[in-house]
């Protein structure tokens, strides 16, 4: 059996991760790009992403006393967890993967590195040509602007 506040610190402690209410108040964990796990009431369940819809199926299957599912959720890659039968070493083990799974473990790696985006590198290398360009201008350098000529004219 496992508690809210140990989901929570469980939760909480993967890098990126923090808490925001959701459905009805209850919590949920989240990286910036989104929702990995959430609290449902009725009944109380942990609702978890996982890779695939096949590997969701297997867990259903094998581990139903465990594993469960709704309606709602059959189109997506998710299960539900029953609080009151998962372990709290296997609690983790599922938190980690649902945020692996959602983004998590790239949004953690891409902020620890130091090596800027290629986003961020080419926008920085943009920068650096304009201030170049306003200098050249700055200083009266004649500066043509290439045209694109069309074939044959």
């Amino acid at each position: 059996m496992i508690t809210v506040e140990k989901i929570r610190s469980l939760a909480l402690a993967l890098p990126g991760v923090y808490e925001q209410a959701s459905y009805g108040g209850m919590p949920s964990w989240r990286t910036k790009p989104r929702g990995f796990a959430w609290v449902r009431v009725d009944p109380e369940a942990l609702a978890l992403w996982v890779d695939s819809l096949e590997t969701k199926a297997r867990l259903l299957e094998s581990e139903p006393r465990l594993f469960f599912t709704t309606p709602h959720y059959d189109e997506h890659p998710m299960v539900l967890v029953r609080m009151d039968r998962v372990s709290v070493a296997r609690a983790k083990a599922l938190l980690e993967e649902s945020w692996r799974v959602r983004g998590g473990a790239k949004q953690a790696t891409s902020t620890s590195s130091k090596k800027p985006s290629a986003k961020k590198s080419a926008a920085k290398k943009s920068a650096t040509n304009k201030r170049a360009a306003k200098k050249s201008v700055a200083k009266g350098s004649s500066v043509k602007a290439k045209r694109a000529v069309p074939r044959g004219s």
